[in-house]
């Protein structure tokens, strides 16, 4: 996982459209730690997202950035046109895209 500097998983783990449901557990750890997974998921209300959003005008594009960073090339580009830089717009969408739509056993 990324490091306190670095917000980017290793290669190996990013996503590849094969590892969603390890990849999404990865992200939600790193979002966590970041403080930016209620935001994220859509968790947070309006009014304490607008007070951050005062405190830090730039954590929806960073938010957005660890997202995209940890897909590969080929997915982030894929969804970035969809997505207008909102990241709980592109979380949303890799889950509709990647997540299995039905149980194994």
């Amino acid at each position: 996982m990324g490091n306190e500097s670095n917000p980017e998983l290793s290669d190996k783990y990013k996503l590849t459209g094969y590892n969603y449901i390890y990849w999404k557990q990865q992200m939600r750890s790193l979002l966590l730690i970041r403080g930016y997974y209620d935001m994220v998921t859509g968790q947070q209300s309006p009014d304490k997202f607008t007070e951050q959003e005062k405190i830090d005008p730039d954590r929806t594009h960073i938010a957005y950035a660890i997202i995209s960073l940890n897909c590969n090339v080929k997915i982030a580009s894929q969804f970035d046109n969809k997505c207008n830089l909102k990241p709980t717009i592109l979380w949303t969408c890799l889950e509709e895209f990647y997540l299995p739509k039905t149980i194994q056993n």
